[in-house]
């Protein structure tokens, strides 16, 4: 058996203690080998503490010295070499080994120690719980799937749709008739607010719109200018806010002419408005088309 002379060794006077530097006692020195110091005697290895430390009996006998020669000679022949090989095992795998706890017990290991309880897939997915879909390469909507491994796949198989890929609110708009962006917009302007839906549909509204125009004792109103243009002509209608009312005859509120981008909106009387009734007068607009 090869000797050992790897690194060096630090011994002091009458102790046992031998510590060394760029050595490794624990892989291999054995207790029994017989270690030869730097003052030539031989000496029994009693205890390996560390790779680093060991001891000997008797104490050194030597001078003291540091970064010192030295030698472990095997004294224990071919056991040694087994015990050597065995000790290798344990330091690598040793801790490993012990951290399987009471689980190195089984030669199945069941799920309440981590395992799956079974040698083959399917008692594996039996014993997780796992049902038929963990199987399924791609798992349907009958099972709880989307049915598809892309997003366009999935939001088929789930019935969907394109609308399922557009953001609620935001701008809305088209292509050719088809919707490209936002479900719903929502704006305002000085003429009003509006509401655009992406199937083409739109609202403007007009809140409490004073400073009309008096035309004649019949007839008081202003020019709508729609806070978004339609594509054509939709329906348009009025209220109006005030305290005319009863008093001077009001017969209907409306717009009397309308186009793409706005409206005539009037009151009308019989002969019964007076201009200083302007301060009493104001109108909610209420129009409703297309935009595309």
């Amino acid at each position: 058996m090869p000797w050992l002379r790897t690194g060096t060794v630090n011994v002091s006077n009458n102790s046992p203690a031998v510590s060394g530097a760029d050595v490794d006692f624990v892989t291999n020195v054995r207790v029994g080998d017989a270690f030869v110091g730097p003052d030539g005697r031989q000496y029994e290895v009693t205890n390996i503490a560390s790779p680093g430390l060991l001891s000997i009996t008797p104490a050194y006998q030597g001078a003291t010295a540091s970064g010192a020669a030295y030698s472990i000679m095997p004294v224990q022949g071919y056991p040694k070499a087994l015990a050597d090989a065995f000790n290798n095992l344990n330091v690598q795998y040793g801790p490993k080994l012990a951290a399987l706890g009471t689980t190195g017990n089984f030669d199945v290991l069941p799920v309440s120690k981590g395992g799956t309880g079974a040698t083959d897939a399917a008692s594996a997915r039996l014993a997780l719980g796992l049902g038929a879909v963990a199987s399924d390469a791609i798992v349907p909507v009958a099972r709880g799937g989307t049915g598809g491994i892309t997003p366009a796949a999935a939001r088929a198989g789930l019935g969907l749709g394109s609308a399922a890929v557009a953001a609620l609110v935001g701008s809305v708009s088209q292509d050719k008739g088809v919707p490209t962006g936002a479900v719903i917009e929502r704006g305002a302007n000085t003429n009003g607010e509006y509401v655009k839906f992406a199937d083409g549909t739109l609202i403007c509204t007009l809140y409490g719109r004073g400073g009309i125009a008096f035309n004649n004792p019949s007839n008081m109103g202003f020019n709508w200018t729609y806070p978004m243009s339609f594509a054509t002509p939709g329906f348009v209608t009025a209220n109006l806010v005030g305290v005319l009312g009863v008093a001077k005859q009001v017969t209907s509120v409306g717009a009397y002419s309308r186009t793409s981008s706005f409206a005539s909106v009037c009151v009308f009387s019989l002969g019964q408005f007076i201009e200083t009734d302007l301060s009493m007068v104001a109108f909610d607009c209420f129009a409703i088309g297309r935009w595309f």
